[in-house]
């Protein structure tokens, strides 16, 4: 017993080795311990391993130790380069048709067909939309806008330009006039374009509009939420024409 207590340990020290007899003794290293008086085989630190002399336990351990810090940096690249792959405007350009069913103010459901066209321009991208609700009696009510976008000092963010200022600078809307303040943004392969209203009350709406690049068109998901509670909620498909 008292030979394997007194056995040799290995101790790694910076890719160093040295031997320690267990004695009570302090043994000289390349580097004086951080702890005065105490043994350096018990001191514990990232650079210090003390494993026993029969056991290979070092090496493994520092293997793993690079391993893991190589799947690190390998994921952060991952990250980064997903990032760097995020769809552009041309991705989205073109012509998109398609209907779902929502529940009308009456509280019945009812047919409405959407359209949206996206056009790439000089500074931006405009994005134009049409809706149409079927009515009962075989009419429709039909709704269109479209809004131009330019890059705004963020990445991938788009600010609206819906009014010119007196210097005939394109800008928002006033949402304090009742007015929608608009902007969108391009998040991976969608693309997002939310309208901001305030109440006459002085609460608020936000409509949102999400647009994903999918195979034959885009999926669209389309929510309100009025005062921190969701309003209407319409998904579909829209097929590329």
């Amino acid at each position: 017993m008292l030979q394997e207590r007194e056995a040799a340990d290995r101790i790694v020290l910076r890719g160093k080795t040295a031997n320690c007899s267990r004695t009570r003794q302090m043994e000289p290293l390349n580097i004086a311990c951080k702890t005065a008086y105490r043994c350096p085989c018990r001191y514990d630190s990232d650079s210090i391993r003390r494993v026993p002399a029969n056991v290979e336990r070092v090496e493994m351990q520092t293997g793993t130790r690079w391993t893991g810090r190589l799947t690190a940096a390998l994921g952060l690249w991952a990250t980064l380069s997903l990032g760097a792959m995020a769809a552009d405007i041309s991705d989205f350009v073109g012509k998109y048709t398609g209907s779902a069913e929502i529940i009308g103010n009456e509280g019945t459901p009812v047919m409405r067909d959407m359209s949206v066209q996206i056009t790439e321009g000089k500074k931006g991208f405009t994005v134009a939309w049409t809706t149409a609700t079927r009515r009962a009696d075989g009419t429709s009510n039909v709704k269109s806008y479209s809004i131009d976008f330019a890059p705004s000092e963020r990445d991938q963010v788009f600010s609206a330009e819906m009014q010119r200022n007196v210097f005939g600078k394109e800008v928002p809307l006033d949402p304090m006039k009742g007015e929608p303040y608009v902007w969108a943004r391009i998040l991976g392969d969608t693309m997002t374009v939310y309208s901001l209203f305030v109440t006459a009350e002085g609460g608020y709406e936000i409509q949102q509009f999400d647009r994903t690049l999918s195979e034959g068109g885009l999926k669209l998901d389309y929510q309100s939420v009025g005062n921190g509670e969701i309003g209407r909620q319409v998904s579909t498909f829209l097929t590329a024409e």
